[in-house]
């Protein structure tokens, strides 16, 4: 849920101005904005779920 949050209004509306406004893409920014805001939410989210399954996995472990 977080990630998603900061994603969209942090990520997403930052690459929106700059590649849109800025460098004046237009329709081509918004789009390139949202594979970069996907690519970071794939990142952290590896990185999440990376992180839980070593804790269930070292938890199975203790418990066996």
């Amino acid at each position: 849920m977080y990630s998603t949050a900061i994603c969209m209004w942090i990520i997403r509306i930052v690459d929106v101005y700059i590649l849109e406004i800025k460098f004046e893409m237009r329709i081509a920014g918004v789009w390139l904005s949202i594979a970069i805001n996907l690519f970071v939410k794939a990142i952290f989210l590896l990185f999440k779920f990376k992180n839980h399954f070593k804790t269930i996995t070292n938890q199975e472990q203790t418990n066996i």
